[in-house]
């Protein structure tokens, strides 16, 4: 360290170190009077600190405070191409740099594959002091590119020269017994005893894993208290015997005897989180780390041609064609290979890089303890408390705060108190208008205060109302304008309710947006954009539903109005006599169930959008049944097996806003959780050959076109209503903090964590 902390008063002296070009950058004056640590109020850890490893937001959060990624992104989402550099980009008119460890230049070659070009700063160091290089670099791709790899990146999938070859032919232990089945007798790879420990593995001890999730699960939701409650929130009451207290152990003998011992039948489809074989994989490796290593199957290339190193700060990625979406891919966290991995196996002519393929035991080795160039070092995690250390060699310069300290909370319920109250400096609570009440009550009436500095952040994601296009249509065609009209009547009546009831639930926490996709994201139309309207404000002959003078009672009853010719067109019988519909076309009816997962008590923002849509629906002879399941996973499989006809849910926001997944027509869900998301069962040839074209393409304007017309696709096709914006925000003190430090403009993408090494206490 530059400084012995606990002396008073006393500047810090600048030491500079000659190793590897290499050295520590001034620290901050430290006073014993003053406290010098940052504390941060954080969700509950799991301890995967690794930057392969990590899956829960707080894990990550403790990635970025200690490593760096190959490339960064600006306020808007975008990857910033020039980060060695310094890029500026401008953000609702003001003007940001970015500072990142690498330059990327991506070139077509005339045979259509692609290079990524990708050059480091020459002055990035880990914390201990040693220099990040190109086999740093290498290391890390290929550990998430291995074929026992089982961490969350998507590395592996993108489609890099060679990555097929290098993966092909090798498998681990554990997945290749679990793929054989129990009653295998090929003990060519594996002997009777190691598959005979898997087994009883899985059904002594991860079986018993597998249900407790599914029970803590329950109950952390509130929709269960106990194990029995749990069984029967699952949907297995139908199991439970009078008068019998049941443990974990009873409730998978129930999914045994369900799945008649087919294990890999309910695996994944009753899993609350991690699937039985995942739970089985960690748990054997924990008796033998045998089980988690390769085996050679088949024939693999010993390398990735794709992936090659140019210089000694410059490598190469080619790719066999452009995907938009894969230079965010590429912004992998880069680790120390000395550290994570084992220096004495790093040999590039022999195609070794740090560990031995299929061998990732020591990588995971160092999860809870990690080490990387980011702005502050690990030094201490004692199961609810994390604390760092000021990185001095941080390539952006020293951060002013000497310490942080993270400390695990478990709920949000006194949050403002814990921030009032010095516990906290900087937390991040699920908002709720009684919370923001609280707020005003200690700024003395003012939400953004003396005491706590309020700043709000659109949340990256969006609440919608889905209409399965197969299940809500005419005569079994889906992209017929009578299919559509029909949809449309529906999404009409949801729409217009929409700022009401948004409001009512949410207060000032929540907007109504337009378009199915996240307002934050830069593919998002705009007011003001040629082209943009509000959603479902037109009537089926084309013309505008409402003006500018109606009021809400007037604008509910042309809704009605517009509902009611859109079910004329959609070949529904209009009785004049009772005015009433009472017959519905070939294939439609005149009932349709909504599924909103509102706890079993109406919990929910749609709900209150639902109830007013069925009663005005009621006066037209039309029903609309609501279904309000305690068990959130009967709107989840209804959606995966495609039973849904019409249901509420949010989808998350990405970096890159990609429709592919779920409403490319090849993607409807195939009966478990997964990549496929097309719940709208939403089939268009022009659709797909806009998403496929904006995947093709690098130039963001026209990409954003692209994307405005295919969300107009979208929205002609009446499968998708979008409903609100929720916000999130962070709480800082005030009184603790210089607020003039904060990050301007913070997003989803850049929050205070992203300039960290600014911040200064007050």
């Amino acid at each position: 360290m530059g400084t012995k902390r606990g002396l008073a008063l006393v500047l810090c002296v600048l030491l500079v170190i000659s190793l590897a070009a290499c050295q520590k950058t001034e620290q901050p004056v430290e006073q014993t009077e003053a406290r010098d640590t940052l504390l941060v109020g954080s969700a509950v850890f799991s301890g995967q600190f690794s930057p392969f490893y990590a899956r829960t937001d707080a894990d990550e959060s403790v990635c970025d405070m200690v490593g760096v990624s190959l490339l960064e992104n600006d306020r808007g989402g975008s990857i910033v191409m020039h980060g060695a550099q310094g890029d500026t980009v401008a953000y609702h008119g003001t003007e940001y740099t970015y500072q990142g460890i690498a330059d990327c230049e991506i070139e077509t070659k005339e045979d259509g594959t692609v290079v990524y070009t990708l050059r480091l700063r020459p002055d990035v160091c880990f914390s201990d002091g040693r220099p990040l290089g190109v086999k740093d670099v290498l290391f890390s791709m290929y550990v998430l590119a291995d074929p026992t790899y089982d961490g969350a990146s998507a590395f592996s999938s993108l489609p890099i020269v060679g990555m097929e070859e290098y993966r092909q032919g090798m498998s681990t232990l554990a997945d290749l017994i679990a793929a054989a089945g129990e009653q295998n007798d090929d003990f060519s790879l594996w002997s009777e005893e190691q598959q005979t420990l898997y087994w009883q593995t899985l059904k002594d001890e991860a079986g018993i894993a597998f249900v407790q999730e599914i029970i803590d699960y329950c109950i952390a939701d509130g929709h269960a208290e106990d194990v029995e409650g749990a069984i029967e929130a699952w949907g297995y009451g139908d199991q439970l015997i009078a008068g019998k207290t049941y443990t974990a152990e009873d409730f998978f003998d129930i999914l045994c005897q369900q799945y008649k011992e087919q294990y890999a039948e309910f695996s994944s489809k009753e899993s609350a989180g991690t699937s039985l074989f995942d739970h089985t994989k960690r748990l054997v490796c924990e008796k033998d780390p045998a089980y988690g290593i390769g085996v050679v199957t088949d024939q693999s290339a010993p390398t990735i041609s794709g992936i090659e190193k140019v210089s000694d700060d410059t490598l190469t990625v080619t790719m066999s064609a452009f995907d938009a979406g894969a230079v965010y891919t590429l912004a992998i966290g880069v680790a120390p290979m000395h550290y994570y991995g084992q220096e004495e196996l790093y040999d590039e002519a022999q195609g070794n890089f740090g560990f031995h393929k299929g061998d990732l035991t020591h990588v995971k080795s160092v999860t809870a303890a990690p080490l990387g160039a980011g702005p502050y070092r690990f030094v201490s995690y004692d199961g609810m408390t994390l604390n760092f250390e000021a990185n001095e060699y941080y390539y952006k310069g020293a951060p002013k705060i000497a310490k942080v300290s993270f400390l695990q909370t478990s709920g949000d319920v006194h949050a403002v108190d814990n921030i009032a109250n010095g516990v906290f400096d900087i937390c991040a609570p699920s908002l709720t208008n009684a919370m923001l009440d609280q707020v005003r009550e200690k700024n003395r009436g003012e939400l953004d205060g003396s005491v706590i500095a309020y700043r709000p952040v659109d949340f990256n994601g969006y609440g919608y109302i889905g209409i399965n296009a197969k299940n809500v249509s005419v005569g079994g065609q889906a992209q017929s304008d009578a299919s559509k009209n029909l949809r449309k009547a529906f999404a009409t009546l949801f729409a217009v309710y929409r700022e009401q009831k948004v409001r009512e639930y949410y207060g000032d926490l929540a907007e109504v947006i337009e378009y199915p996709i996240s307002a934050i994201s830069w593919a998002a139309p705009a007011p003001g954009d040629e082209g943009y309207t509000a959603a479902y404000t037109y009537d089926a002959n084309g013309q505008p539903i409402y003006d500018d003078a109606m009021n809400a009672e007037q604008r509910y009853t042309a809704a009605l109005f517009a509902a009611k010719e859109y079910l004329i067109s959609a070949g529904y019988t209009w009785d004049s006599t009772q005015e009433i519909f009472t017959d519905a076309p070939e294939g439609a009816k005149l009932s349709y169930t909504i599924i909103i997962p509102g706890e079993g008590k109406g919990d929910h923002p749609v709900y209150g959008i639902a109830q007013a849509a069925a009663e005005a629906l009621e006066s037209l002879g039309i029903t609309l049944e609501i279904q309000d399941p305690a068990d959130t996973n009967q709107l989840w499989n209804a959606l995966n097996s495609g039973s849904a006809e019409i249901w509420a849910a949010a989808w998350s926001g990405t970096l890159d806003p990609d429709l592919y997944p779920v409403y490319y027509s090849e993607n409807y869900p195939t009966g478990e959780t997964g990549t496929k998301r097309n719940y709208f069962y939403i089939a268009d040839t022009a659709l797909d050959r806009q998403i496929m074209d904006a995947r093709t393409r690098d130039n963001i304007t026209y990409r954003r076109t692209l994307y405005m017309d295919s969300l107009n696709i979208i929205l002609d096709w009446g499968v998708e209503i979008p409903v609100y914006q929720r916000q999130e925000a962070y709480l800082f003190s005030a009184e603790r903090l210089k607020l003039d430090t904060l990050p301007q403009d913070m997003t989803p993408y850049r929050t205070w964590l992203s300039e960290i090494e600014r911040l200064e206490l007050a």
